[in-house]
């Protein structure tokens, strides 16, 4: 799980997909996708605590997706990523399908568990069918969420492995506080699997 910072503040969440990438949600960055205005925190616990485990990382670059709607970005460190047990890449398969009913989680920070620490959260939804939305989104159940969730993982379990099934769009009109919305829109990798391979 990757925080994505802007002057030193929590923004948008992402996911590591490779030692030097980080998928998240293009919306994250329409105030600014100049590499250099932007850190990415990896193995953080608490957004306001202490974080034994955690690495800083700067950006060298952005890349965002042309396509119609919601769209994904990545971003390439200036470094790579020092795996260990509390920093891992996520498994990307854009060719892989996560119908209806799947069950998968959704991770974030969290100010309800952990008050003003912001606890790093996980929570288990199921994709469900987007009805008013785009048939190329892929959503989930109702949860309740707040702002800096977006642009973080949807992972989905199969064959053994966890695989990341989308990124949270940010245009789910998540306002200041927590909101709970009848369904949770996802920008899928199968969508934007071009851009995916050519960007990594």
């Amino acid at each position: 799980m990757a925080s994505l910072q802007k002057d030193g503040r929590h923004v948008c969440g992402g996911a590591l997909v490779n030692e030097d990438s980080v998928l998240s949600s293009a919306d994250c960055f329409s105030s600014s996708a100049t590499a250099s205005d932007w850190t990415v925190v990896l193995g953080r616990q608490k957004q306001n605590g202490f974080n034994p485990f955690e690495v800083k990382l700067n950006v060298t670059d952005i890349t965002l997706s042309i396509q119609t709607g919601p769209n994904a970005a990545v971003l390439h460190l200036a470094t790579p990523a020092p795996l260990s047990d509390s920093i891992q890449p996520i498994c990307v398969d854009t060719g892989r399908t996560f119908s209806v009913g799947s069950t998968c989680w959704v991770a974030g920070w969290s100010s309800g568990a952990g008050g003003e620490e912001q606890v790093l959260q996980e929570f288990q939804t199921s994709v469900v069918d987007c009805e008013d939305t785009s048939s190329d989104s892929l959503c989930t159940e109702a949860l309740t969420l707040e702002p800096g969730f977006s642009g973080g993982p949807l992972m989905c379990q199969q064959d053994g492995s966890w695989f990341l099934a989308g990124v949270l769009a940010a245009d789910n009109k998540l306002t200041t506080g927590a909101q709970t919305l009848q369904g949770k829109i996802y920008i899928p990798l199968k969508r934007d699997r071009s851009f995916v391979f050519q960007t990594l």
